[in-house]
């Protein structure tokens, strides 16, 4: 007879995409951050406001904070840098909420379109090619980087034979053994960038992130749910300049580029 035992989640043993995923792993991910960032709701209790948790001032990074201003019989809202406001170490500069809704709806919907357009040319483009390649280079750069770990290692292996017969003393023993060992932790460090590299340059054919965008192309005003699922963050500067993070930010230019890179290649051999 076969006992359940329960473990600690510390202990489970995970193994990742056995089985089909029930939702997109997109979604899944624009859901976990909507509940990440919206466990708090505003002091009235009221829903979460539609920017809460992503607005920073571009010039200290710090956040920026609703502020109601009375004017007369009405009440304007305007983000202020919460350094400035609480402690006077950043600049005095505001926007006010209806013009940051007006400046990132378009943006947003500038940007969905520089998606759709990038999604819909890389599928007439064959760029299989051009990824092979870059995976060589970068198995090349990677196989030279466990190069450098190995002989670096051989050579503290042979330090403290080198002591004991007389051929260095003890203090250029430890200095050479502190060479020898950073340069292996930077060979390491760098051999291990390579390979999340190589992980990304693997992955650029998982496209599933611009679905997220295509899902919005429609898009006439701004909800939480959007902004949350297309947008990292909002960072206001002086003088009113706003830009925008998006999400998936990094393949978006490393698929412009792999773009660009295919639609080169396709040039040069028509010119041939």
């Amino acid at each position: 007879m076969k006992r359940l035992v329960n473990k600690p989640r510390e202990e489970w043993a995970v193994v990742e995409n056995c089985h089909e995923a029930i939702i997109d792993r997109y979604d899944f991910e624009s859901v976990q951050k909507v509940l990440a960032l919206d466990t708090r709701t505003s002091v009235s209790g009221r829903a979460v406001e539609l920017f809460s948790g992503m607005v920073y001032c571009g010039e200290c990074g710090s956040a920026m904070v609703r502020k109601t201003v009375p004017s007369g019989k009405r009440k304007y809202v305007y983000y202020v840098c919460a350094a400035h406001k609480e402690h006077k170490t950043c600049s005095a500069h505001s926007l006010r909420d209806t013009a940051l809704d007006e400046i990132v709806l378009e943006a947003l919907k500038k940007h969905i379109r520089d998606v759709i357009d990038l999604a819909d040319l890389l599928e007439l483009t064959d760029t299989a090619q051009l990824q092979q390649a870059g995976v060589r280079k970068l198995q090349a750069r990677l196989d030279r980087k466990r190069e450098e770990i190995d002989r670096n290692q051989a050579l503290l292996g042979t330090l403290y034979e080198s002591l004991a017969d007389g051929l260095i003393d003890r203090d250029e023993y430890q200095d050479l053994k502190k060479t020898y060992s950073r340069r292996r932790s930077e060979a390491e460090a760098q051999a291990e960038a390579i390979q999340e590299e190589m992980s990304r340059e693997l992955e650029q054919e998982d496209r599933g992130w611009m679905e997220q965008f295509r899902k919005h192309r429609n898009i006439t005003e701004l909800e939480r749910s959007i902004i949350v699922t297309l947008v990292e963050r909002i960072l206001i500067f002086r003088g009113h300049r706003v830009e925008i993070i998006y999400r998936w930010h990094n393949e978006f230019r490393s698929q412009m580029d792999l773009l660009l890179q295919a639609q080169k290649l396709s040039s040069g051999k028509e010119a041939v």
